[in-house]
């Protein structure tokens, strides 16, 4: 079974070997050339995907709470407000229509505050 992480970790992949692979094709006569627009967009999807990945791997933990669960949503858009690229635009404006969807704010603050009370 695939699943998406296994595109970032072959994404990342093929950026680490972009130039034995250039290489590889030239020398076998393969004519196919990925420009270096299609490499900096790789690397722009690769910078966008990490935070996600980091955060789906936080969310599947057993000790995982509401309290990590907001402070790993926190974590992924501060990260993806750093290096503003199509990408992150489209998955920060994604992650903000869900938040508004399905998020309620009130018992957020109450967990928090129960979790922590003297802050």
């Amino acid at each position: 079974k695939t699943r998406w992480n296994t595109l970032l970790d072959m994404l990342e992949r093929i950026i680490k070997i972009k130039l034995p692979v250039q290489s590889a094709l030239l020398d076998i006569g393969v004519q196919i050339d990925l420009s270096d627009l299609e490499f900096t967009q790789i690397e722009f999807l690769t910078k966008t995907l990490s935070p996600i990945k980091i955060d789906v791997e936080a969310l599947c933990r057993r000790d995982s709470n509401l309290i990590t669960a907001e402070a790993t949503i926190k974590f992924s858009l501060d990260e993806l407000n750093i290096s503003p690229s199509y990408y992150s635009i489209r998955v920060l404006e994604a992650i903000d229509q869900r938040i508004i969807q399905e998020r309620y704010t009130d018992a957020s603050v109450i967990i928090q505050y129960l979790h922590h009370p003297q802050a």
